[in-house]
């Protein structure tokens, strides 16, 4: 993965998600669209729910680094070349549920 295609194929699109889904909240807000935010249990505010989820959007960065991917595509294409065996989830199954109360 080269530098523009880490810039293009996640860096942007994500920032770009990001904005939109602030922005959406930021719309509740603004035009006071904001009950279903809420469980309506006893004490919640909904206006207060909604702008919260708008901070948590503003402070949320879901931009994933260029190393990290790299080596996540290095281990997609070591278990499609069969380098690293997989242990099916139905194994571990059987095995936890041959355990005894051992645990």
């Amino acid at each position: 993965m080269n530098v523009a295609s880490y810039y293009l194929e996640h860096v942007i699109p994500t920032g770009i998600d990001t904005f939109r889904a602030a922005f959406r909240v930021w719309c509740d807000l603004i035009l006071d669209r904001y009950e279903d935010y809420s469980l309506q249990i006893a004490g919640e505010d909904p206006y207060t729910e909604c702008r919260e989820w708008f901070w948590h959007y503003l402070n949320t960065d879901q931009t994933l680094s260029k190393h990290f991917l790299e080596d996540l595509q290095r281990l997609v294409d070591q278990i499609d070349e069969g380098e690293i065996e997989l242990i099916p989830f139905s194994s571990i199954e059987t095995m936890l549920e041959s355990l005894d109360g051992d645990v």
